[in-house]
């Protein structure tokens, strides 16, 4: 800019020695040649011309230059207002707005007019206010050194609604409208800050979780550890020092080490783990014995895997728990296993010894019982010979771990041979395995009906969208879950965790009851509670629900707690009174009704069936049709029906049937295909009607033409013989006066007559024999 300011001004000052060269020259050959009132007039026009000319300039240069300025203005207006990110400018003395941008008056709610009549203390909090003056105290007081503009960090805005967002503020000063202001640049960074006070959330609790892993190891007296292959480093957490009783000094830590400390005797069993580890790749689980430096032995579990990188061994992770004070527990207890033999004939439990061969060399009186053998039927046989086919149980492969591996086991499972279910718990002995066993067949059966009905609760929640909720006595709130919303049709912010609210919900007709109910409940200590009432929707409507709690108790009998499920029977119970009258349609129908399976096998007949054919539903459910069948049904029918039923569509056809009792009836059958909502072929619906009576009376009428078939043919044939003579010897004695020829045609005609007469009375004869058989 600076260089074209300075290229105008020695333009001009070129082209102003230029025009006072040019003039000075033309005043001087106008002397020459013209009189003084032309030079004078010369001497005037000049100048004038000259300020004409600079006046023309001068107005030129400032049309453009504010040409120029009204371009920046407006390029600068358009980054201001158009710029996506909240902009303002704020007085720095009296704090007001006097300009905002629309990304700010889209962002913060308020409109312009608004915003002009605020102070920036107006979008803050009133706890942030005098941080903000001490803000703006701290900017205007900045020296011009420092600069015009500063980052002042994340603050908190509050819009219009009263919802807070998270801003980063980049302010600058400026001079607006002769006024020293400050500009706003205001980045929403809500989302940022939500996710990173998340984020540190998340540490924290990382962190808890981290603690408590730690303080939950060091109670179980377990801890990690890593061995890499081909550097042979181990690396041990800080629980393994305590355990072994070793200074915390990496270097003193090595397999040597290790091997040192180790029980000899156990020595042999933890390398050949090892080996089958390093070698073969096969999970290290193996158990031994160490000394610490104090002398004392420990026993230690560790487990171990090996892991590869790039197909080759890398590193074995494994674990290392102290088990001193569980073995100690075993050893003790086996100890004094032998001293309490002359008891076990006195507990509860059943009990019986079992070597290493599979002799059973002991057993008490209780296992008489359970097992239902005396004991010189039990003692020294063997077990296979008690148990055929024990191979294939449970009780076989536990008992063979404890005897091959002196592991202690604890199973339940069931007897083929008892028909009972054991709880067993065998451990190894020096002759075999201890085994006590005790009857719980009956809590088993309760536990497997509990967990067959839980089970079936939960398919029938997830199918049908049951409502679960949990009532605490004590503070008389609820928690709901499941699809309390799709129930009631209430929006998750309008659902209260009172009881009363949900009270507020029931028909005021079913309250009380309810109430009642639930009151005789606690009254009598009962533990389910069941009932059907109404609620109120969203909507204002009340649809049905079937209510079934279960009612918890403390120790002195108090109730305390309710947890129960709320189904909607809504349409079951308006859909109730229509498909009772379906069904009582389908039962008094006169019409015969057989539903079959997608195996043409009857799985229901109605009664009007059962009235007519004499077969009751108990004797033909899970049968074929074909019963009905007898000697004069169409043995192609069968054939014709499957074949119709593979095409899974509508189809009729006439059939003879016969009744128990063997009676034949003619049905008029039609066959419907049932599909389930999900349009699985589910079977045949047939609907029999009765048509014997219509059969019979088109083969009363079939048989009545074929009479009168062969009358009319009697008639067209028979009768025309003679009836053609007669007409004939009428016509002839007409014609002749010969009356010898009279007489004979006369004759003739008597003959013809008697013939005639002969025919019709061959066909009233058939007419009175077939009226006589009807």
């Amino acid at each position: 800019m600076r260089f074209n300011t300075l290229k105008v001004a020695i333009v001009y000052t070129v082209a102003c020695l230029v025009w006072f060269g040019v003039t000075t020259e033309i005043i001087i050959w106008f002397e020459g040649y013209f009189s003084g009132f032309y030079v004078r007039l010369i001497h005037i026009l000049l100048p004038v011309l000259f300020v004409a000319m600079n006046t023309l300039v001068v107005f030129k240069l400032i049309k453009l230059n504010n040409k120029t300025i009204r371009q920046k203005e407006n390029d600068f207006l358009n980054l201001y207002l158009g710029n996506p990110n909240p902009l303002w400018i704020y007085d720095l003395q009296t704090l007001k707005f006097v300009s905002v941008n629309e990304a700010a008056i889209t962002t913060y709610g308020y409109t312009r007019e608004e915003f002009l009549g605020m102070t920036i203390n107006d979008i803050r909090k009133l706890e942030e206010r005098g941080k903000l003056t001490d803000s703006v105290t701290e900017f205007v007081n900045r020296p011009y050194a420092a600069g015009t503009w500063r980052i002042s960090g994340t603050w908190q805005h509050q819009k219009k609604d009263g919802s807070l967002i998270y801003a980063s503020i980049t302010s600058h000063k400026i001079i607006f409208e002769d006024k020293e202001c400050a500009m706003v640049l205001a980045s929403d960074t809500t989302e940022q800050v939500k996710y990173e006070q998340q984020l540190e959330q998340m540490n924290h609790v990382l962190q808890q979780e981290k603690q408590k892993q730690k303080e939950t190891e060091k109670l179980a007296k377990v801890s990690g550890w890593e061995y890499f292959v081909e550097d042979g480093k181990l690396i041990w957490s800080n629980e393994l020092y305590e355990i072994f009783d070793i200074d915390r000094e990496p270097e003193k830590v090595n397999y040597s080490s290790i091997l040192k400390s180790m029980h000899q005797e156990d020595l042999s069993n933890y390398n050949q783990a090892i080996e089958n580890l390093l070698k073969w790749g096969t999970d290290l689980n193996t158990s031994y014995r160490f000394i610490t430096k104090t002398g004392l032995v420990k026993y230690a579990k560790v487990l171990g895997k090996m892991y590869y990188r790039d197909n080759k061994k890398y590193k074995v992770q494994g674990t290392m728990q102290d088990v001193t004070e569980l073995t100690l527990a075993q050893l003790e207890k086996h100890k004094y296993q032998q001293s309490l033999k002359n008891t076990l004939n006195n507990i509860n439990d059943g009990y019986f010894l079992l070597n290493r061969n599979w002799v059973i060399t002991a057993v008490n009186a209780n296992s008489e019982k359970m097992l239902g053998r005396p004991q010189e039927k039990m003692v020294n046989h063997h077990y296979f010979e008690l148990f055929p086919g024990a191979q294939n149980t449970n009780f076989y492969q536990n008992y063979k771990k404890v005897l091959e591996k002196s592991i202690p086991v604890n199973f339940e499972d069931y007897s083929p041979y008892a028909q009972k279910w054991f709880c067993v718990n065998a451990y190894p002995t020096e002759e075999g395995a201890a085994v006590y066993f005790s009857d719980i067949t009956e809590n088993k059966e309760k536990d497997l009906q509990l967990k067959e009905a839980l089970e079936r609760y939960e398919l029938v929640a997830k199918a049908t969208h049951d409502v679960i909720y949990d009532f605490n006595a004590a503070d008389n709130q609820v928690k709901y879950s499941g699809c309390v919303e799709d129930l009631l049709g209430s929006a998750t912010e309008n659902i209260t965790g009172n009881n009363d609210w949900w009270k507020n919900k029931i028909h005021p007709d079913d309250l009380n009851r309810v109430l009642r109910k639930h009151k005789h409940a606690i009254r009598n200590k009962e533990e389910n509670c069941g009932l059907e009432y109404r609620l109120k929707t969203n909507t204002n409507q009340y649809k049905y629900v079937y209510d079934q709690g279960y009612l918890q108790y403390d120790d002195r009998q108090k109730f305390i707690r309710m947890i129960g499920a709320i189904k909607d029977i809504d349409q079951l119970k308006r859909f109730d009174d229509e498909n009772k009258r379906l069904a009582d349609i389908i039962t008094k129908v006169n019409n015969m009704i057989i539903i079959l399976d997608v195996n043409n096998k009857i799985i229901w007949v109605n009664k009007a069936f059962e009235n007519f054919t004499g077969y009751a539903l108990c004797d033909v459910a899970g049968k074929y049709p074909v019963f009905l069948y007898g000697p004069e049904s169409d043995p192609e029918a069968p054939i014709i029906i499957d074949e119709a039923k593979k095409t899974f569509r509508y189809f009729s056809l006439e059939v003879i049937n016969y009744t128990a009792s063997g009676e034949k009836y003619w049905v008029n059958v039609e066959f419907t295909p049932l599909f389930n909502p999900d349009g699985k072929f589910e079977g045949y619906i047939s609907i029999q009607n009765n048509i014997t009576g219509r059969k019979e009376k088109e083969e009363k009428i079939r048989h009545q033409n074929e009479i009168l078939k062969n009358i009319a043919w009697m008639g067209s044939h028979e009768l025309r013989k003679p009836v053609a003579s007669i007409l004939g010897l009428i016509e002839l004695i007409t014609e002749t006066d010969d009356l010898a020829e009279k007489e004979e045609s006369i004759c003739l005609m008597q003959h013809c007559t008697l013939q005639l007469d002969q025919i019709i009375r061959t066909i009233n004869q058939k007419i009175e024999e077939e009226i006589s058989e009807e």
